[in-house]
């Protein structure tokens, strides 16, 4: 596979085979859609508005969001946001991997939304096979229940 930076360049770093531009530039992302990966994550943070066209062209939108009450503003702020005209009928999954039950149940009821609660995973490159409905719902990918009964998750025998 080629790369359009080299690996250990400012900003951008390969890990097990996972390609990672973190801060990515909105001139960049057009020579990442371009190149051979499967699957492309875009983590815009708190700039998600500058990159609303970006969004809006995405196969699958994911919106991550800290439901604990230090962070519910940000939350409301987004969601709200999303509601303008310029987003369009924009129907997003949303999710929250830290959410405490009680502000979810409030955040789904005043913006008549359904909120996905992400399991903690401790290492993104090894995720249990109890994970993959989470993971297969997040990433729009699914996997046939035959191959998914027939993985063995065990730690391999030195």
């Amino acid at each position: 596979m080629s790369h359009w930076k080299g690996a250990g360049e400012m900003g951008y770093f390969t890990e097990k085979g996972v390609h990672y531009y973190p801060d990515v530039k909105r001139k960049d992302i057009p020579i990442i859609l371009n190149r051979d990966y499967q699957r492309v994550i875009f983590d815009f943070g708190e700039k998600y508005l500058l990159y609303r066209e970006e969004i809006l062209r995405c196969d699958e939108k994911i919106f991550l969001m800290n439901l604990n009450i230090w962070q519910i503003f940000a939350a409301k702020k987004m969601l709200r946001e999303l509601k303008e005209p310029e987003w369009g009928e924009v129907e997003p999954l949303f999710a929250s991997a830290f959410a405490s039950p009680k502000e979810k149940q409030k955040i789904e009821k005043e913006f008549h939304v359904s909120v996905k609660e992400i399991t903690n995973i401790p290492d993104s490159f090894a995720i249990p096979g109890s994970l993959f409905a989470t993971m297969n719902q997040l990433l729009a990918y699914t996997v046939s229940e035959k191959k998914k009964r027939s993985l063995k998750l065990t730690k391999r025998k030195r």
